[in-house]
């Protein structure tokens, strides 16, 4: 019962994060921030049937699910629609900063997803022959990156 609830949850994070994005496209102005915001919920769709496929189809190995690297995403999504709402903001109020916004100059902040998901497919195609040793170092790198940068 609990696989089916989970199941059930998703594909209405799925629904409702494609009723959200067909808004935001059709009925919001087309705005910077908006056309970040919209790729953003695409993502999250993504990321659903990514989990959903992975937990129906395989569900017995564990790292398959757990090594998900699309957390990583999240944050760096959010950063580029707030920055650039902001400058609208600035630029709507008349403090105009020749500042460029979006996922340009926000490429960095996307380093440790992209770092998580060429790992992860490394381990995808070598998953019948990873040790303990990999599997720690894979989940010990985050807060040692974070660590690091904070």
């Amino acid at each position: 019962m609990g696989g089916y609830l989970y199941i059930l949850i998703l594909s209405a994070a799925i629904v409702f994060s494609c009723i959200s994005y067909f808004i935001n496209v059709r009925l919001v102005s087309p705005r910077k921030s908006q056309r970040i915001l919209a790729k953003f919920l695409l993502f999250i769709a993504v990321n659903c049937i990514a989990v959903i496929t992975i937990r129906f189809f395989f569900e017995e190995y564990v790292f398959t699910y757990l090594g998900l690297p699309f957390g990583f995403f999240y944050a760096p999504y959010l950063y580029c629609c707030f920055t650039a709402f902001i400058q609208e903001h600035k630029d709507k109020i008349g403090q105009n900063s020749n500042k460029s916004v979006g996922l340009r100059n926000a490429y960095i902040h996307f380093i440790p997803g992209i770092v998580y998901s060429i790992g992860y497919a490394i381990a995808l195609f070598n998953m019948y022959v990873l040790d303990v040793e990999f599997l720690v170092n894979y989940s010990s790198f985050a807060p040692i990156y974070f660590h690091v940068v904070a």
